[in-house]
């Protein structure tokens, strides 16, 4: 669980103070030492089954303070999951929130699994309004709506039954120019949900001989990418980024995916006095429509300052070292395709 407080000092602005995260024992006790007067806000969350957020807490307070996770005289969701042919889904995800009244922080996230025959049932949810019910299962789209809100008082249950839709299937391959497979590149297929402009998406990773197998993809047009450390995806007029269509539930659509190897930019770090800064981390930043691994955009400096990373070819790219003593100036520093 977690604490976090909004401290009042009278004409002082609030401030909030937050105490680190601490595992309650076997008889369920927990304690915090040294915590500020003020009102405090307990975060409870179980793994698996989700979270409480807001429980309340003036202190000084004598006495052990109480928290409850799920409440006995809350809210309960049920219902079955099936798919479009009436058939249950075992294994489907479900996460219900709600939220207290006006009065109070008081708010839950809880989940549930749907069982063999796709009952589901999520119960001790906080009275007020239903906000969100979610319902996710492998090679299925995800249901981020499946319920309109409404208020729920205490006690009461409430009846959801969900039917999902199977999504579209997308297989490929992801290589280098010449073939050679990418292994463990990130695949991942976008979608846009017309006016609300919600973006689904779906991610895999490809295996030794650079084969991916998207399921669940949305019914929709959709952008793939890849990513993979050292290789990225060019993105221009020559090279337009992958795109598929899913028109009906349970398409299966093929797809090669061929990435670049990044080109290799070698640098060093040294301190005021020029000797080299070891473990200086290095930050990269540009302009570029070229999609490439989150991972090559920091560098950490050897025993000799030095660093290596493998980047698109840009006009502009800038680098920065950041130590314990403090930032260095931008260095900006073009990289051709045969640098």
């Amino acid at each position: 669980l977690q604490v976090s407080a909004q401290v009042d000092r009278g004409d002082e602005p609030k401030t909030t103070w937050r105490g680190a995260p601490v595992m309650t024992g076997g008889d369920g006790r927990h304690a915090y030492a040294a915590v500020p007067v003020g009102q405090l806000n307990f975060t409870v969350g179980v793994k698996g089954r989700g979270w409480r957020y807001g429980q309340r807490v003036e202190t000084p307070h004598e006495g052990e303070v109480t928290l409850v996770f799920d409440d006995p005289d809350g809210v309960t969701v049920e219902g079955v999951v099936k798919d479009t042919s009436g058939d249950p889904v075992a294994g489907a995800r479900i996460s219900a929130s709600t939220r207290g009244t006006e009065d109070t922080a008081d708010h839950s996230n809880l989940v549930a699994t749907s069982a063999e025959d796709g009952t589901y049932r999520i119960a001790g949810l906080v009275p007020g309004r239903l906000q969100q019910l979610q319902a996710y299962a492998q090679g299925y789209l995800v249901m981020q709506n499946a319920a309109p809100p409404r208020d729920v008082a205490a006690g009461e249950t409430v009846r959801v039954d969900l039917t999902m839709v199977h999504g579209g299937v997308v297989t490929g391959h992801v290589t280098g120019p010449t073939g050679e497979p990418v292994r463990g590149a990130a695949v991942t297929a976008r979608a846009h949900d017309g006016s609300q402009m919600f973006v689904r998406y779906v991610a895999t990773e490809t295996d030794a001989k650079g084969a991916f197998r998207l399921e669940g993809v949305p019914i929709n047009e959709c952008h793939l990418s890849a990513e993979a450390s050292g290789w990225y995806l060019p993105r221009d007029d020559e090279h337009p980024q992958p795109r598929i269509t899913i028109e009906n539930e349970g398409d299966v659509v093929e797809l090669d995916i061929v990435l670049l190897r990044g080109v290799a930019v070698e640098g060093r770090v040294v301190d005021a006095a020029g000797e080299p800064a070891a473990g200086a981390a290095v930050e990269i930043q540009g302009r570029s429509q070229a999609i490439w691994h989150q991972d090559d955009r920091r560098q950490v400096t050897d025993g000799d300052g030095a660093f290596t990373a493998r980047m698109p070819p840009g006009p502009t790219w800038t680098f920065r070292a950041r130590t314990e003593h403090g930032i260095s100036e931008p260095v900006e520093h073009a990289v051709a395709v045969d640098a």
